[in-house]
């Protein structure tokens, strides 16, 4: 878990003039942060918000700041203040297209990116991004930029209390993918736990902490590596290697693949570990031929179902707590503390599994509100949107939306934003099931509320969810993304948003809509793991 202290506008833009001094004083080009799925803290940390989806914010040594961000959080990105409107760029579904337009230009140039040589907390940069996007870019880690500005996220160590058998299962899963014939072998290795593999390495072996680990498979045998101060207990691997020093860690890895052809590796393991592995392994090496990690883990087995379900059921109580708390006047930044404070106090939970998105009145229809830097206060007449998730002990994420109505008596456009809201998610859920399309399923949400509030419906219809909020499993999308299968768990979130270009008699007001339930795919249909939230009322 990394964690980064919260800057305010003038901190992080006195930050941002630190970095430009010095990369002018150290002949550097720019510093290049690539952001996705909210994994990158010094993104977070400058702009003033993470990204639930791919963004980039490169600091030149001499020019204005630029930042590549989705249309559903530019808002969030311009609000937060830091850059200038100009210097923000907005793309929809092109991002692979815009971002080269903004890399191209950096051909030749000396760029810092987030990896590290030495130090785990700044590896944020994935390989695949480094291959696809960073070609003729000369490229070095930022391990001494942060250092020198003493700037690093606090890492905090914590042990996932995943039952044996659980994780016994999973292991037995990954082994059934190596067959002798083969002669392959497969490598998740772990630096802070935020890529895929990385996360559930995590998972697997039972803690989460500032060493190097991983986890090796080959025909027969799946082994962890860990260092030699660690203590596994209740543990599913063949056998444990321990190492004292780097040094031991790739020779390790070397002496266990020695009889194996090549070793396969997730495609977003981070550039420092992808290193250590070139270095370590040379020839063996290449990206999975299969998506082995999304193939393996996209299904939920019974007791990782159950975990799910139990952070669903805090959710719901701290809805029920915010409705006997909540009054006009408090600002959305408080909310946000209050969820945290309240969410925390569970003997369950380990973290949030998100920053609390609390968007009300105009905000909601920032889909990636940045609330934890937002001090509107809640007015009469307003709409609250509350999303909210936890990561309890075991791993497991939950992640559910409720509205909420400041008012003495309901409007009319707020009862049928609630009845079709509801009529989406059922009519959703009427299409869900093991075999069917994803896409059918998307459309079957979509249509009732484009039907009622044409070009309102921004973002797909939901996102699968396990040991990551946005989980392994493709999304609920308008593209086809496959079938469901039994075991997979999903969000279903439609939304409905009245932006200014909307407006009219008929929608007089800038505001969002949104609910969100979590599902679980059984051999019969589907089975939800949260009830569709009721609107709640806040009078007075």
């Amino acid at each position: 878990m990394i964690k980064i202290k919260r800057l305010t506008m003038e901190e992080r833009q006195d930050l941002i003039k630190k970095i430009q001094t010095y990369l002018k004083e150290n002949n550097k080009d720019g510093l290049l942060i690539h952001e996705v799925d909210s994994v990158e803290p010094y993104f977070e940390m400058l702009v003033g918000g993470d990204s639930s989806v791919p963004a980039i914010l490169y600091i030149p040594a001499e020019e204005k700041p630029t930042c590549l961000i989705s249309d559903l959080e530019y808002d969030g990105v311009i609000s937060a203040g830091v850059l200038e409107k100009e210097s923000v760029i907005k793309y929809e579904q092109t991002f692979l297209l815009e971002a080269k337009k903004l890399i191209d230009p950096l051909k030749g140039k000396t760029i810092l990116i987030n990896y590290s040589e030495s130090d785990a907390p700044i590896d944020q940069m994935s390989h695949s991004f480094v291959n696809d996007y960073l070609e003729g870019v000369n490229i070095e880690s930022s391990e001494k930029l942060w250092n020198k500005l003493g700037v690093k996220p606090e890492v905090k160590e914590y042990i996932f209390n995943t039952k044996k058998k659980v994780k016994k299962q999973r292991v037995k899963e990954l082994k059934s993918k190596f067959r002798k014939s083969f002669n392959k072998g497969y490598l998740m290795i772990n630096g802070v736990g935020i890529k895929a593999s990385q996360t559930l390495t995590s998972y697997l072996v039972g803690f989460s902490k500032n060493n190097k680990y991983a986890i090796a498979i080959k025909p027969g045998k799946a082994v962890a590596i860990v260092h030699k101060s660690e203590r596994l207990r209740g543990h599913p691997f063949d056998k444990i290697y321990k190492y004292n020093d780097s040094s031991e860690f790739k020779k390790i890895i070397s002496d266990f693949f020695q009889d194996v052809d090549i070793v396969h590796f997730d495609k977003e393991m981070t550039e420092g570990n992808y290193q250590v592995l070139k270095n370590t392994l040379e020839d063996k090496l290449a990206t999975t031929e299969i998506d082995l990690i999304r193939e393996t883990f996209s299904a939920r087995i019974p007791d990782e179902i159950k975990e799910i379900e139990k952070g669903c059921k805090i959710n719901t109580e701290i809805f029920e707590y915010l409705e006997t708390i909540l009054k006009k006047g408090i600002s959305e930044k408080e909310i946000v503390e209050l969820v945290e404070r309240r969410a925390l106090g569970y003997s369950e939970v380990l973290e949030l599994s998100f920053n609390p998105l609390i968007a009300a009145g105009s905000n909601g229809v920032k889909v990636h509100h940045f609330s934890e830097q937002s001090d509107y206060k809640i007015q009469e007449d307003d709409l609250l949107l509350v999303d909210i998730g936890v990561r309890l002990k075991s791993g497991m994420c939950s992640d559910t939306t409720c509205m909420f109505y400041f008012g003495e008596k309901v409007p009319r456009r707020i009862k049928k934003y609630d009845k079709i809201m509801d009529k989406s998610i059922k009519a959703a859920l009427k299409n869900i099931g093991p075999g069917k399309s994803k896409m059918d399923a998307d459309s079957a949400a979509r249509n009732i509320i484009e039907k009622h509030y044409p070009k309102t419906y921004l973002h797909v219809t939901g996102h699968s969810i396990d040991i990551q909020v946005h989980g392994i499993g493709r999304a609920i999308t308008v593209i086809p993304t496959g079938f469901f299968g039994v075991g997979q768990t999903f969000s279903l979130e439609p939304g409905i948003y009245i932006r200014a270009e909307n407006l009219s008699k008929k929608f007089p007001k800038v505001e969002g809509f949104r609910k969100e339930i979590l599902i679980s795919i059984t051999e019969d249909g589907v089975k939800q793991l949260s009830e569709i939230p009721k609107l709640r009322i806040i009078k007075g």
